[in-house]
């Protein structure tokens, strides 16, 4: 069981176009975690977008760059999806209020390659599509900055029977190709 208090300030993690993420907390152990809450009705689109995410998510093998996905459960009209909480904030939101040094920087961006590397090799390689600041967390072990790739709902399994042939993801952050 877990419990969200919604009107707790600091509760709401982050909003999306697909849902609200809260903190959550689990009543036997008391762990911390992160609840995306998905309102089922009417959105088909959106529902079955979560139920890829959470999918991919099932797939891939734990890395200390990559969000842990714990659960998820279906609650009246509002499919839960829990995974690990990270604290500090989204890349974009931590170094617009911290002075990062050169070398984080580059430490950070080796993460997030070492993030991508993961899912790059598994056997089923998965494609994110929408890496982003935004969509990288920031969380502290012993002292140091460790980010944590997240939002897996544009990703897609690479398989060469179906290339991809949409484009998806945010503009901006979009690679050329």
């Amino acid at each position: 069981a877990f419990e969200i208090n919604k009107d707790e300030p600091g509760a709401e993690l982050g909003r999306g176009s697909f849902g609200v993420v809260y903190k959550a907390k689990h009543v036997e152990d008391g762990t911390i975690m992160a609840a995306k809450e998905v309102r089922l009705s009417g959105r088909g689109d959106v529902v079955s977008r979560i139920r890829r995410e959470i999918d991919i998510l099932q797939q891939i093998p734990q890395h200390e760059n990559i969000v842990r996905y714990l659960v998820s459960t279906v609650d009246g009209d509002s499919l839960w999806v829990f995974m690990e909480y990270c604290p500090l904030l989204d890349l974009d939101d931590y170094c617009e209020k911290n002075d990062i040094a050169q070398c984080v920087r580059c430490d950070i961006m080796v993460q997030t390659i070492r993030a991508l590397k993961h899912i790059h090799g598994l056997d089923k390689p998965i494609a994110h599509r929408d890496i982003k600041p935004q969509n990288i967390l920031v969380t502290l072990q012993n002292g140091n900055i460790v980010i944590k790739l997240t939002d897996f709902g544009a990703g897609k399994i690479w398989d060469i029977a179906s290339p991809f042939t949409t484009f998806t993801g945010t503009r901006v952050y979009m690679a050329p190709e």
